[in-house]
């Protein structure tokens, strides 16, 4: 009887973990909670006015999508589908994306074109190295292609040691299989 009566209660905490809503993370660039920045930039929500927005979270429970805004003091929920969920991971990986696409203004030139280095910041030693045009351009080239490549594992969730060996190796991975056979 007692072991019918666990079973019972097992069965139905199983059952109403499984009922929880569960945070749901539209892009690993923004998280579970979308911020009035983020929404911003990745054009989500329409539906509330950036004068009121503050934050917003997604759930999902039983198989439906809540969306839960935080505006002005008040939250407001409302139901997502799967399409208004695609569209948005779509705006997301999109303008994601584009923003990497950008060329950062270059704060590595100087207008001598030479490159100070300080060893501390308030020693009074400072090497000087003239860099030619050809040299201060692939140092541009270099670091444009370190953000983007940084930038890329971000987006993969890659962190750590990952994360600088996706980066050392030029955003390719290659995982080497060895077999038992001699």
């Amino acid at each position: 009887m007692k072991s019918k009566n666990l079973k019972l209660l097992l069965a139905s905490l199983l059952f109403s973990f499984c009922l929880q809503a569960q945070p749901v993370i539209l892009h690993p660039v923004v998280g579970d909670t979308i911020d009035l920045t983020e929404k911003r930039a990745y054009l989500l929500f329409p539906q509330f006015a950036d004068s009121t927005f503050q934050y917003a979270w997604i759930e999902e429970k039983a198989g439906t999508f809540n969306l839960h805004a935080y505006l002005k003091g008040k939250t407001v929920t409302s139901v997502m589908d799967t399409v208004e969920m695609a569209e948005f991971k779509m705006h997301i990986e999109k303008l994601s994306a584009y923003y990497a696409s950008q060329g950062q203004p270059d704060s590595i030139t100087t207008k001598s074109g030479s490159i100070v280095i300080k060893n501390k910041p308030s020693s009074d030693d400072k090497r000087s190295y003239d860099l030619t045009p050809e040299m201060l351009e692939k140092i541009k080239r270099e670091a444009r292609r370190y953000a983007a490549l940084n930038h890329e594992a971000q987006m993969q969730g890659l962190t750590g040691r990952a994360k600088e060996d996706y980066i050392n190796t030029s955003g390719h991975m290659e995982i080497t299989i060895e077999t038992g056979k001699k």
